[in-house]
């Protein structure tokens, strides 16, 4: 993954080893909004390597429980990243 922005990156890595140790959305939904870090290190058995690691560290969890669960930011909370580009009207006019 290539970004400039360091904790877009980051945020990416955990979302994607969120979504990759689910077993449903249901179940996704908990770990990304209450699980606790013991929850994490648990799920992070069933991984290998890099997303292994991601999951145990309490690097990890701390940043997300920091970052997006405890977030004023309602964007960053739901998990979603918005970027506006103005597009010229030919350019919207050859996209259709």
């Amino acid at each position: 993954m290539i970004d400039y922005d360091l904790l877009a990156v980051r945020f990416a890595k955990v979302n994607r080893v969120l979504l990759a140790v689910s077993t449903s959305r249901a179940d996704y939904v908990n770990l990304r909004l209450t699980a606790s870090q013991d929850v994490w290190q648990q799920r992070s058995q069933q991984l290998g390597g890099e997303d292994k690691e991601t999951l145990a560290t309490p690097h990890s969890w701390a940043f997300w429980d920091k970052r997006v669960r405890k977030s004023s930011d309602p964007v960053v909370s739901l998990g979603y990243q918005v970027t506006l580009t103005p597009v010229s009207s030919e350019a919207a006019a050859s996209a259709h």
